[in-house]
């Protein structure tokens, strides 16, 4: 099995909980599903073994904000799931086994296995061969992490297992040229910010499929993108990936003349006659939220052109992205939006999938552009 459809809230039971020790992981497992079948003779109880999925959280403090992700995680893509967080407060590991099911047709339920544990730095040397020893064989690791911050070393042991990293480039946007490490040693980077875009990135493309669409290319001046960003920051990486995914379909580049003013890049390509400005517009602070986009646009600079600008803007009432023309001839499509939370975009991905061809070139972008900007 890949992956199994939500269910309603009522149909979720976490049913077994038990304290264990590094070397009794698996025969804590054991033991809980055991005691599960014997406790409800009437259900068929699974296992689930179609991946290996390991969540690494850079503390203890941090590992609260994981549980509702966890908890989708479990409900999506059913697996054996370990979870690493760091408390400098440990003198030894803390172990935890957890059976969480679902029920699905017919009455049996599917279990993911839940491996947590809580470590100091100090004891990371001892997790790799307890790793080694509970992963399920012949399936696919898949490695979710917290953000930059999760220790060095714990990350020189998961990556090279790691078939698939999946993170949030948003937590990196205090220190964006982080994510240059990850780009070289992951064999596949899902990013959330990335699925978060799609819906854009499907709507852009259309634009320039209309007549309207193209004589604004054709003039192209500039490049506007709207969106929220967390405090302290003067952007998103919803707004960096927009922007690397725009100048990458483009052909615009960054070159030795390439220069930041504020929050304006300015970029050059063979294709325009003219630089092209790629502006950063601020939409506010997002508080506890993931940021989000709210506009991407598309502006002529040859004012004589029939069309002016083309725009995907936000319709917040709506909750659905609308695509406009401005002036010209009425145009108007609005497009549902999707749930933007981190494990919202989690679930997404699991059920759904992200095309991840154009995101190497548009995160390298990004990167350039956030180097330009500034930003570290």
């Amino acid at each position: 099995m890949r992956s199994v459809a939500p269910r309603p809230q009522s149909e979720v039971e976490v049913t077994k909980r038990v304290q264990a020790s590094l070397p009794s992981i698996q025969r804590s497992l054991q033991d809980l599903f055991e005691q599960m079948q014997k406790s409800d003779d009437e259900q068929m109880l699974q296992r689930a073994a179609a991946a290996n999925l390991v969540v690494l959280v850079s503390s203890a403090a941090r590992l609260a904000a994981y549980t509702e992700v966890v908890a989708t995680l479990c409900r999506v893509h059913p697996c054996r799931l370990f979870l690493f967080y760091f408390d400098e407060s440990l003198s030894e590991p803390r172990v935890e086994t957890i059976a969480q099911c679902h029920r699905v047709a017919g009455g049996s339920a599917v279990c993911t296995e839940s491996i947590v544990i809580g470590a100091a730095r100090a004891h990371i040397p001892r997790l790799p061969s307890v790793l080694r020893a509970n992963l399920v064989a012949s399936v696919p690791t898949e490695v979710v992490l917290s953000g930059f911050d999760v220790p060095q070393e714990m990350l020189d042991l998961v990556l090279p297992i790691a078939d698939r990293v999946l993170f949030s480039s948003e937590t990196f946007m205090r220190r964006f040229s982080a994510l240059a490490q990850l780009r070289e040693r992951a064999l596949q980077m899902i990013d959330l910010q990335w699925v978060a875009v799609s819906p854009w990135r499907g709507l852009v493309k259309a634009l320039f499929d209309l007549r309207a669409g193209r004589e604004v290319l054709y003039s192209l001046g500039e490049v506007r993108i709207r969106g929220q960003h967390r405090t302290g920051l003067p952007l998103s990486a919803v707004q960096l990936l927009m922007a690397g995914f725009v100048a990458d379909r483009l052909g615009l580049h960054l070159d030795e003349q390439a220069e930041a003013r504020g929050l304006v890049v300015l970029t050059h390509s063979p294709h325009f006659e003219k630089p092209i400005l790629v502006r950063f517009e601020d939409g506010g602070e997002s508080g506890d939220e993931n940021p989000v986009l709210q506009a991407v646009e598309f502006v002529s600079r040859d004012t004589r052109s029939p069309t002016q600008r083309v725009s995907v803007i936000r319709d917040g009432p709506a909750r659905a992205l609308e695509s406009r023309i401005d002036p010209g001839p009425q145009f108007r499509s609005l497009s549902p939006i999707e749930g933007e939370s981190v494990d919202e975009l989690i679930e997404r991905y699991f059920m759904v999938g992200e095309s991840i061809t154009n995101y190497p070139a548009a995160l390298a972008m990004a990167m350039r552009m956030a180097t330009c900007l500034g930003m570290p």
